[in-house]
């Protein structure tokens, strides 16, 4: 994961102008559910560099990194390109029946399975990777990433929302996001450094961070044109249906001013 570097909910200040410098990447940015292998293997080769610099994996031949999970019906795998390259990485699973698979439930299965299998929808966002480019120089990427969680969980109107992250980074996400501890650290599947569970209810995680960092809010059209890849609609949530399309942050900023 990359370096979480925020300090705008300390000084009111240092936040307006956090959120003046991330309006203004915005128009700078496209999101993309990536789904073409030539697009998936882009999102890998940065995962994998990410973990190497961090001493999360081991090096290997292939000079990537992924799992059986990213092919799931039920994951999304989305890039962020900053001025056409791409500058980061994340992995959303979004849980909607008690029977999707979640990866972060197969480590926390006494934390997660039973709200879960109660019918809650939770999104389980992983393989969250910032290009060296961006990494601690430009600190509102971070968060800029994390917007399409917001725009998930949104869509699938998901009762909680998840961070397993190394326990260096737990801070950023109590402090920014709201989430909380439900779990003490514990070995995660190929990865060297073990990981923490943290949790949010997404509807006061939302409502708390739209307030605070209003670039985060996104139109249902946005949500529409990114989920539309005809993939996506096999899943029992999905509401939208079509081609691919992809909505550039700046026009979603213009409809939001």
């Amino acid at each position: 994961m990359g370096s979480m570097q925020i300090r705008s909910n300390e000084d009111p200040v240092s936040q307006s102008s956090f959120n003046e410098r991330a309006e203004q990447l915005l128009p700078r940015i496209e999101y993309r559910l990536l789904v073409s292998p030539t697009d998936r293997l882009q999102a890998f080769q940065m995962r994998y560099e990410a973990y190497l610099r961090e001493g999360t994996v081991e090096a290997n031949d292939s000079q990537s990194f992924s799992d059986a999970d990213d092919d799931l019906g039920n994951s999304y795998i989305f890039g962020v390109f900053l001025d056409g390259t791409l500058a980061s990485s994340i992995r959303v699973h979004v849980a909607v029946a008690p029977d999707d698979c979640l990866p972060s439930a197969r480590v926390f299965p006494d934390v997660l399975l039973p709200p879960l299998r109660s019918g809650r929808r939770i999104q389980d966002p992983t393989r969250f990777v910032l290009s060296e480019a961006v990494a601690g120089k430009i600190p509102e990427m971070p968060l800029l990433t994390l917007r399409t969680v917001w725009l998930l969980g949104e869509h699938f109107e998901v009762d909680m929302s998840l961070a397993a992250v190394r326990a260096e980074h737990r801070a950023f996400y109590m402090r920014t996001c709201g989430h909380k501890p439900v779990s003490d650290a514990r070995p995660y599947p190929m990865l060297n450094k073990p990981i923490v569970c943290l949790s949010a209810d997404f509807q006061t995680m939302k409502e708390r961070n739209y307030q605070r960092f209003p670039f985060l809010r996104s139109t249902p059209q946005e949500r529409a044109e990114l989920l539309r890849p005809v993939r996506a609609a096999a899943h029992p949530a999905y509401r939208g249906s079509g081609t691919m399309s992809f909505l550039t942050a700046g026009a979603v900023s213009d409809a939001l001013r």
